[in-house]
């Protein structure tokens, strides 16, 4: 499943998680992409980079969701031209995920929210990465829960088992 609706998920459980959202859609090589604006979950608004205030589209279904849109109705905007697509229009769409996604990105904007997702990089993703090349896990080869917890904790014995090995070889080599 993808990042965002994970990131909702956590929120709703206020679980403190720490998490780079993925950019998602198109972006255009100098504009605003849909992040720039911002979507106040409170007021059922979107504002624009300029300060606008978007016009309520209403809802739709996309990839099984409902969205709310919103679209923009400047007519004398000075960057329209980084904003708009080659028809003129603006809609932002807004998912159930929106309001979660963009705390999440204003969160990451601390030094502390960097220093800490950067540790998490070279701690945690290492061992993942270790995992996959030594043990050359890549799925799942169980079902179930109990079972993929038990494959889980079978990967990081070996894992660890490895590296107790690496240090007795150390110790053993100083011995001799």
């Amino acid at each position: 499943m993808a990042a965002a609706p994970k990131i909702a998920e956590a929120a709703q459980c206020k679980l403190n998680v720490l998490l780079q959202p993925q950019d998602g859609g198109s972006h255009k090589a100098a504009g605003y992409s849909a992040r720039d604006f911002q979507y106040d979950s409170v007021a059922g608004t979107v504002t624009c980079p300029q300060n606008q205030q978007l016009d309520y589209g209403g809802e739709a279904k996309q990839k099984g969701q409902s969205i709310k849109k919103y679209r923009c109705h400047v007519k004398d905007c000075p960057v329209a031209g980084l904003c708009k697509d080659a028809k003129g229009r603006r809609v932002i769409e807004i998912w159930q995920h929106t309001a979660a996604v963009q705390a999440m990105r204003q969160r990451l904007k601390s030094i502390e929210a960097q220093e800490t997702l950067s540790k998490r990089g070279r701690i945690i993703e290492r061992h993942f990465g270790q995992l996959k090349q030594h043990e050359g896990f890549r799925r799942w080869t169980v079902r179930g829960a109990d079972n993929v917890r038990i494959q889980w904790a079978l990967l990081n014995l070996t894992a660890n088992l490895r590296v107790l090995h690496k240090q007795w070889s150390k110790q053993k080599h100083h011995w001799n």
